[in-house]
């Protein structure tokens, strides 16, 4: 069973044109923030999109995310947090059946995060590139730690007041920090 969900993560960042993953979170516990609108059903702006984002209240601060794609889910640990003007949404794969101790070995749990933006029955989830941070680091931007792997997957290894550090002085306007192809334009569902 956690081999099916880490492929659902794995299809899902491959589907988010190879979107950035941090080992540690872009929030701190005391930065979380609940944002009541974006608890329901959302859908792809496409109408012939059948995948399905749906946000539940797990407690007073944080969301379930249940991620439904070609009849497909994967459920996620949300957390939302603002730096400075915008808010950022945290994934998390959530826990999962235990396949084995050993296979459990194997598994290395990451963030994702994205901007969020809801405006009344529309909501937009912007993923980050790493192309997007390399053009900061040309820039003489502070940078962030990370590592590379062999087949150019990118993961962020500094600490997470660093990264949020590093997003506000960055993320300084309201268009879309990558274009439109990272992002995803949801509507609620009725």
């Amino acid at each position: 069973m956690k081999k099916f969900y880490l492929i659902i993560l794995i299809a899902l960042i491959l589907t988010l044109n190879s979107c950035v993953s941090s080992l540690n979170p872009i929030y701190t516990e005391k930065d979380l923030i609940f944002i009541p609108e974006l608890v329901g059903e959302w859908t792809e702006t496409d109408n012939k999109s059948k995948t399905t984002w749906t946000f539940k209240k797990q407690d007073e601060k944080k969301y379930i995310l249940n991620f439904l794609e070609d009849d497909k889910l994967a459920t996620f640990k949300g957390n939302v947090t603002k730096i400075g003007d915008y808010y950022y949404l945290d994934l998390y794969l959530k826990e999962t059946d235990t396949i084995n101790s050993l296979y459990n070995l194997h598994i290395f749990p990451v963030h994702t995060f994205s901007r969020l933006t809801i405006n009344g029955d529309k909501l937009n989830i912007e993923f980050f590139s790493w192309d997007w941070f390399k053009e900061k680091f040309k820039e003489g931007k502070k940078q962030l730690d990370y590592i590379e792997s062999e087949d150019k997957q990118i993961m962020i290894t500094s600490r997470t007041l660093d990264l949020r550090e590093f997003m506000l002085k960055n993320v300084t306007t309201k268009e879309p920090v990558q274009g439109n192809d990272y992002i995803t334009e949801l509507k609620r569902k009725k």
